[in-house]
């Protein structure tokens, strides 16, 4: 009777286990590419450096689709008190998405998508955080000062 050849249980369970490493490694490595452009926002201010006080809207959403709007009124600058400057909260600050952000101020308007954010921060693979501050100059127009989070 010829000899028919088996694979042994070490053999067996030697394969599924590489098998079931190199699924693991494969979907962290497609996370982590899919993640890519993705931020948080932990710190998003603004702040007037003008001689005005200045009305400014935010928002923040995901590619600016249904954007969480924020309005915020900014005494002028050179106040001690800190009544020129202001911090915006909202899901950004830990979610990581694609998040993207336009400021009005009278009829200046700055808009910062998440492609202009991750160049500007120069962000790298998988979800970063970065710091987004929202400066209106002193002739009236808008800035922003984008910073990675180390």
């Amino acid at each position: 009777m010829p000899s028919i050849n088996t694979f042994s249980r070490r053999t067996l369970v030697g394969a599924g286990l590489g098998g079931v490493g190199a699924l693991l490694t494969g979907s962290i490595a497609w996370n982590q590419y899919a993640r890519r452009n993705y931020l948080t926002v932990p710190t998003l201010s603004a702040r007037n450096a003008s001689e005005e006080p200045v009305t400014l809207t935010v928002d923040v959403g995901i590619d600016l689709e249904e954007p969480r709007t924020s309005t915020h009124r900014l005494e002028a600058a050179g106040l001690e008190d800190g009544a020129n400057e202001t911090y915006i909260t909202g899901p950004w600050i830990k979610r990581a998405r694609l998040w993207a952000i336009r400021a009005v101020a009278g009829e200046e308007t700055l808009v910062l998508s998440n492609s202009e954010l991750n160049d500007r921060a120069n962000t790298r693979w998988g979800a970063d955080a970065i710091e987004v501050t929202i400066v209106v100059t002193a002739d009236g127009g808008l800035e922003s000062e984008v910073a990675a989070v180390e």
